[in-house]
């Protein structure tokens, strides 16, 4: 049977880190850079990174003087970012749905599909309102989600990676509205098996639970470099701006 939260244990392993280790980091610092010249960012802004992972957003974020709170549900992940951050207390470990920062943020990130890997809209609603809560009353929240649309257009099913600790099988299928990734992979004479689960969600959708917990959409865009969306974009990324609390 598969864990009902699955990330709680899989974004902690070994295995998490080595299948993902040849993400682009410089594909997220030009995203970075992005927002920077957009919002105009500077040393007076406070921002949180939501479900921030290993802290490669935040941790760029820091490194430009900016005040940067990182959240994420992962020990490891969050170890990994206070060790290479000034500000060792700015990192929480702690579930996206009930955290509670020392500050009100001016911003709140999201980034990176960190939306959608809970099993109902109501725990997505609970994480959107936890974040209302934590931003100032003319605060923005950045919710940077795939194109559903492009994935189902251009989903690959099966795909083989080479990691430094084992080889990753994957399959990917979409089920009852949700995008399924298993992976398996030998260890130590045993097989290995972890499953990553995403909802299928449309922009309409996401709009819709934005609204539920007290954002509204002001912008969305298709890419990392802020072009408008479009039904072909690979990325549905919400500028949203908080209208009441939640």
């Amino acid at each position: 049977m598969v864990q009902k939260d699955w990330f709680a244990s899989w974004f902690d392993t070994a295995f998490y880190h080595d299948l993902y280790a040849k993400r682009n980091d410089e594909e997220a610092k030009s995203f970075i850079d992005t927002l920077l010249t957009y919002f105009q960012w500077g040393a007076n802004d406070v921002i949180l990174d939501a479900c921030c992972g290993s802290g490669r957003h935040a941790l760029y974020l820091e490194s430009k003087g900016l005040h940067v709170y990182g959240v994420d549900l992962s020990t490891n992940n969050i170890l990994q970012a206070q060790s290479l951050s000034q500000f060792q207390d700015r990192w929480m470990i702690s579930d996206v749905r009930n955290f509670e920062l020392p500050q009100k943020v001016d911003y709140a990130l999201n980034l990176f599909t960190s939306f959608g890997y809970f099993e109902n809209d109501a725990e997505h609603i609970d994480l959107l309102r936890n974040i209302n809560r934590n931003v100032k009353g003319d605060g923005k929240l950045i919710l940077d989600f795939f194109n559903v649309d492009h994935i189902k257009e251009s989903l690959k099913e099966e795909e083989v990676v080479n990691g430094k600790l084992a080889e990753y099988h994957i399959q990917r299928s979409i089920v009852a509205n949700q995008i399924i990734k298993d992976i398996r992979f030998q260890m130590d004479g045993q097989s290995m098996h972890f499953q990553e689960r995403v909802m299928a969600y449309s922009p309409d959708a996401i709009e819709e639970m934005l609204s539920n917990a007290g954002f509204k959409v002001i912008d969305v865009w298709g890419d990392y470099r802020g072009m408008p969306f479009q039904t072909s974009s690979t990325r549905c990324i919400f500028i949203a701006q908080k209208t009441s609390g939640a």
